[in-house]
């Protein structure tokens, strides 16, 4: 596990001194014609954010996971959508969230494979429709690239490594 961490952040140090991304500066992230990049590595408590690299949950070690049985990259929501200068409130009544990223909207509730997209239902994932979003020690845990490209990212996978790429 140390082993992960510590490659990963090794590897992300390299390509963020390496790249042409900005420093993390005020303002939004959409603000500025460079993309903006986010890297996370399964099972990995950090994520670099156009060279930042931070606890993706300070004090908590929560990292993003994959589920055996849908073979799919879950991320905790809040960090996410705080480093996107989006805003999440959840409904503990409904066991929902409501997520706002620029002008997109969107509505998903814990363990239902629909979500609400700008006043459109949709599949979180089209070809696995038991794909859902739970909540995992106190944390709601989204899939990760039903979230990213539903706001206008890009998501990269490498699967031998299993880094992910965020471009935005």
């Amino acid at each position: 596990m140390k082993k992960h961490t510590l490659v990963f952040l090794l590897v992300f140090t390299f390509v963020a001194s390496a790249s042409k991304s900005p420093k993390l500066y005020a303002g939004s992230f959409f603000d500025t014609d460079t993309p903006n990049q986010i890297f996370l590595q399964v099972d990995c408590p950090y994520m670099t954010c156009n060279e930042v690299t931070q606890e993706i949950d300070p004090g908590r070690g929560t990292k993003p996971v994959i589920f055996p049985d849908q073979k799919r990259c879950f991320i905790p929501l809040s960090p996410l959508i705080r480093i996107m200068q989006g805003t999440c409130s959840w409904d503990s009544h409904y066991k929902a969230i409501a997520i706002t990223v620029q002008k997109v909207s969107i509505k998903i509730r814990i363990n239902s494979p629909k979500a609400y997209v700008n006043n459109s239902w949709t599949w979180i994932d089209r070809e696995n429709k038991n794909v859902a979003p739970i909540i995992l020690n106190d944390r709601t845990f989204v899939p990760l690239r039903f979230i990213a490209e539903s706001v206008g990212c890009k998501v990269e996978w490498d699967p031998e490594n299993q880094f992910i790429t965020i471009v935005y």
